[in-house]
């Protein structure tokens, strides 16, 4: 049996998503793309071309990132070929098992932009005419499209949100007495600890509900990325993401830590890190004006935006304080400087390698 899904990021018009095939005796193959370019390249335009041909070869370019999918029969066979990068994969199917089943994604997928958008929109009308050609083709081969999975063949997803941000400081004593005048009742939460050649800074830490597949997700990207870990104390650990756009901690049990207003992702590269996050943590994706927020069961965990300052990737942390002004004037006063400002908060420097985030304290905030 052949399993062939389409996975969205969020319920939302055109947004970047993967489609996932799954079939007894096969590797598992994810294509990872704009799922309407996706899905009428593989379970329209394709069927179209090479339903009733005795063979076929057809192929064609990813639109969100560097790559190409190819499909050529052999003899009942279908092999279907992914290059992404420096990634490939490949996979043979029944050809009687992978039409029906491709036609059937798009169509499902089609079926719930139309909802969304209405039957009337530009690039629904336009999908209308594959999908009848293709599914004409199908009834001509004495096919019919399989009906949707009964339940979901994946995993539930991982809940996976922040549950303290902790310093690591080179200089343990006054990095104490700086952010304790800085932050007053708000530092007590805050744990510090020895920076280490590789981590120096505020770093948000992860708490999972499943810890053992989250850290074999990670350790997965590791040998596809130049990431790295570090165990820095007894239950932490310290983790540069795959996509190489900043530090996260990750934690074994829970621990108590300040409030923090809002997270922020700055980017080169807007579509890695939202295919590392997503894939990753489970987190949805949703875009917004100037980004992409990153949530959690409904929960946000994060802005994404580029990074257009220092160019810099980072993750920015906001700590939540009640009167930002004020924190900002004792910051200044005992020698850093402010870098960014904007209506949501200030961002600071203390000295180089050591930026941090204030924001106002809003009624109703609480640990993530």
């Amino acid at each position: 049996m052949l399993t062939l899904e389409p996975r969205w990021i969020q319920q939302k018009l055109a947004i970047e998503g993967y489609v996932r095939i799954v079939a007894a005796g096969q590797p598992e193959v994810r294509i990872f793309d704009d799922l309407w370019a996706l899905l009428l390249n593989l379970g329209y335009w394709a069927a179209t071309h090479c339903l009733g041909q005795s063979a076929y070869h057809v192929e064609w370019l990813l639109t969100v990132q560097p790559g190409k999918v190819s499909l050529a029969t052999e003899s009942d066979q279908i092999r279907l070929s992914v290059v992404c990068g420096d990634k490939y994969s490949t996979a043979t199917f029944s050809v009687r098992d992978f039409w029906p089943a491709a036609v059937a994604a798009a169509t499902r997928y089609y079926a719930l932009l139309e909802r969304l958008r209405g039957p009337d929109d530009n690039q629904v009308c336009y999908v209308r005419e594959y999908g009848n050609q293709a599914r004409e083709l199908l009834v001509q081969q004495g096919w019919s499209l399989p009906p949707p999975p009964e339940s979901d063949p994946s995993p539930p997803p991982l809940n996976v949100r922040w549950d303290e941000f902790v310093l690591y400081t080179r200089d343990y004593d006054a990095s104490r007495e700086f952010y304790s005048q800085v932050l007053g009742s708000a530092f007590d939460a805050v744990q510090l600890f020895p920076a280490t050649q590789n981590v120096e800074g505020w770093v948000g830490v992860l708490l999972a509900d499943d810890t053992t597949t989250l850290a074999g997700r990670l350790n997965d990207n590791l040998n596809e990325t130049s990431g790295f870990s570090e165990p820095v104390n007894d239950d932490r650990q310290v983790w540069w993401d795959g996509c190489m756009a900043g530090l996260f901690g990750l934690a074994t049990e829970s621990r108590p830590g300040p409030v923090v207003a809002r997270s922020e992702l700055r980017t080169r590269d807007l579509a890695s890190v939202i295919r590392y996050y997503t894939q990753t943590f489970d987190w949805s994706a949703e875009p917004i004006p100037d980004g992409w927020r990153l949530t959690a069961q409904g929960l946000e965990m994060a802005v994404v935006r580029t990074a257009v300052i220092s160019g810099v990737p980072q993750w920015r942390h906001y700590i939540a304080i009640e009167n930002i002004e004020a924190a900002v004037a004792r910051a200044e006063a005992l020698g850093a400087w402010v870098l960014e400002r904007d209506t949501t908060g200030v961002w600071l420097q203390r000295q180089p390698g050591e930026e941090f985030g204030l924001s106002a304290l809003l009624p109703g905030m609480h640990k993530c």
